[in-house]
């Protein structure tokens, strides 16, 4: 089985650092998700994490390894330099996060299993506004509308499994689901990729040295999936502070939402870089469909 390609894994497993940098420009827009920086770490050491007992991992896992995450994400309506408030826009909002995450594999069942638990704010602690104007020659005045601070604290859990497992082709179903005080949905979908790969991986990790690291990887994907939307702090405010000026209404909400992409990634040794962009229907009555991309650079230490 397949298992035998990561025998050695264990042993031979490094540090490694990921980065996540999405931004509407690749779209040429500037508004709704407007930036989104996201930076892993994976090292041995973060296993003995006390939160780890929270994030699962497959009973015959062929190996798991867990991290540590910072995310911020900004949301700008379409005019972020006006400070008249746009109804019947997005509110400008932002959040900042600190996590811990477990991603968990059963190769020979072609299994993948991600979980993540995070902690942080929402609102004008974030300093959302402040690197939206570091960003921009004008300054958004419109931050002054943002929604308010409020505690962030939020779980979520991916679960993928292959359907067909080709040497130069992966098709999976997909699972997923967030609970909490920024996001909670649940979604469904699948993925598909086309090219040179480690089978199950993504992000393919560079410490697995046994089966061809130094290779040359590349693929091509797509992804695609149905979510559904209870609530959404971005849009709606945080749980705990309704003080917030301007917000969605539940009833402006779209509950059902579709998520799709198209990228491709190139791996070499304990380098790995992917380009993936994005499509996102309406998540509000009278907004648009959205577009943007998404850089990922992983580095084996």
């Amino acid at each position: 089985g397949n298992s035998d390609l990561f025998a050695d894994e264990e042993k031979n497993r490094n540090t490694m650092i990921r980065v996540f940098f999405d931004n509407d420009i690749f779209s040429n827009t500037d508004y709704y998700y407007t930036n989104g920086v996201r930076l892993e770490v994976v090292a041995k050491f973060i296993e003995n994490t006390p939160t780890a007992f929270i994030l699962p991992r497959f009973t015959n896992s062929t190996f798991d390894y867990q991290g540590f995450s910072v995310v911020q994400n900004i949301y700008t309506p379409i005019d972020p330099e006006s400070e008249t408030i746009s109804l019947n826009d997005r509110p400008f909002s932002s959040y900042l996060t600190i996590g811990h995450f477990r991603e968990s594999y059963d190769v020979d069942k072609g299994l993948r299993l991600r979980s993540e638990i995070s902690l942080g704010v929402l609102g004008p602690a974030s300093l959302g506004g402040r690197v939206q104007s570091s960003l921009h020659e004008l300054d958004p005045l419109g931050w002054v509308n943002q929604i308010k601070n409020d505690i962030v604290l939020d779980y979520s859990v991916t679960f993928e499994k292959s359907i067909v497992e080709k040497k130069i082709f992966e098709l999976y179903a997909k699972a997923d689901g967030r609970i909490g005080s920024l996001y909670d949905n649940v979604g469904a979908g699948v993925s598909m990729r086309f090219g040179k790969f480690l089978p199950i991986l993504e992000n393919q990790l560079p410490g697995l040295k046994r089966y061809g690291s130094s290779r040359f990887k590349f693929w091509v994907f797509s992804k695609a999936k149905l979510k559904f939307v209870a609530y959404d702090a971005t849009l709606q405010g945080g749980m705990f502070n309704s003080s917030s000026v301007y917000t969605i209404q539940p009833d402006q909400l779209n509950r059902f939402v579709i998520d799709a992409s198209l990228g491709f990634a190139v791996y070499h040794k304990n380098f790995g870089f992917e380009y993936e962009h994005f499509y996102l229907s309406p998540e509000f009555q009278g907004a648009k469909d959205f577009k943007y991309g998404r850089i990922i650079v992983v580095i084996g230490l």
